[in-house]
């Protein structure tokens, strides 16, 4: 116990910790923290009424960043992420980058080594003030010693990387459009192998950076089957509740065709012309097939729907030119995996976000 004490709002309260000797048994001057626990003078009857179990997210989640005035948050991984990472093997420390360039934020990273491997975990928390869709991102580094890994935000799925490369370079992912509630969200890092050429399951975060936007939905048994129409095969919907929470609205727009050739038209609407970023909602699994998605006809991204079980994949598809009103979207099977049995397609949604709307908010 260390006593009462007053604290000022904000981030005007330092502590300091002054190594003044040793016991005469003790061997040297090492100095530990577990972690200090602040509870409000009113609410506190002494240790032995406190149950240290009930806070431990408290103290996981003890570093908030400043409010973002423009609705960006940039979260650093040599500090903020740093300071509330766990992880369950490995080593986790503040690497300096200055010696591979100046992409690096800070000219550091938290960089996750020594002993990592398949399987492990890494958890990091991320504070916003506001709850609301953001768009998500993270810059890593990429070297021949890297591994591959998947990220969940609060327990779902949203994007993977691969951080292999002959050489040491800065890389960054988009990981869409996200949910965040106000207050601290989990990021989870999941290793999930490395790729063949790679020598280790190392990884180097850079930064995370949150973007509230204002996100149209075009939703796959909605507004997308309305407008659709196939060459070959039958569209309907298909209620998805039974494969998990994960597509929006339970519901997603099943396209069966017999072959791995078709093309299905719809078109989404919107009210200003403008380059907006788009990013789309399937379903994935072991009788999926390769799609090619086209706007007012020029090709954005492909997708290949293959998976050993039912999943749901958010994909970002990159930037297009929308004019006021319908702009035409095409889905184009041109094959399938493999290891795929057919070549179905499941669209959850598709999502749009005006590039002006992300440089302003």
């Amino acid at each position: 116990e260390l006593g009462k004490i007053t604290l000022s709002a904000g981030y005007a309260n330092t502590v300091e910790f002054e190594v003044t000797g040793k016991n005469a048994g003790a061997t040297n001057y090492n100095f530990g923290i577990d972690f200090i626990l602040l509870v409000p003078a009113n609410e506190y009857n002494g240790l032995a009424s406190l149950d240290l179990s009930k806070y431990t997210d408290v103290v996981r989640l003890n570093t908030k960043r400043d409010v973002s005035v423009t609705g960006t948050y940039v979260f650093e991984g040599e500090t903020d992420l740093f300071n509330t990472n766990e992880v369950d093997g490995g080593t986790v420390e503040v690497q300096s980058m200055v010696s591979f360039g100046s992409a690096w934020s800070g000219g550091k990273q938290l960089w996750w080594h020594l002993g990592n491997t398949a399987g492990d975990v890494m958890n990091n928390f991320i504070f916003v003030e506001e709850a609301g869709t953001y768009k998500l991102s993270g810059a890593y580094t990429s070297a021949k010693d890297y591994g591959k890994f998947d990220l969940y935000l609060n327990g779902s799925l949203i994007g993977s990387f691969d951080g292999y490369s002959s050489s040491v370079m800065h890389s960054v992912a988009d990981f869409g459009i996200v949910n965040l509630k106000a207050g601290y969200n989990k990021l989870q890092y999941k290793i999930t192998g490395k790729n063949e050429s790679a020598t280790a399951h190392l990884v180097g975060v850079d930064c995370i950076k949150a973007e509230k936007c204002e996100v149209i939905t075009f939703e796959g048994e909605d507004e997308i089957l309305a407008n659709a129409s196939a060459t070959t095969g039958a569209v309907r919907a298909q209620a998805m509740t039974s494969f998990g929470s994960a597509w929006s609205g339970g519901s997603q727009l099943f396209w069966t065709l017999s072959g791995t050739s078709g093309t299905l038209t719809t078109s989404i609407t919107v009210d200003n012309a403008g380059r907006y970023n788009l990013y789309g909602g399937f379903t994935s699994a072991k009788d999926y097939g390769i799609i090619e998605i086209y706007v007012n006809g020029k090709k954005v991204a492909t997708f290949d729907g293959y998976n050993t079980s039912v999943a749901h994949k958010a994909v970002s598809l990159g930037g297009a030119n929308l004019v006021k009103g319908e702009n035409t979207v095409e889905f184009k099977v041109v094959g399938k995996n493999a290891s795929a049995t057919a070549g179905y397609v499941g669209i959850d949604y598709i999502r749009i976000v005006s590039e002006q709307v992300e440089k302003t908010t």
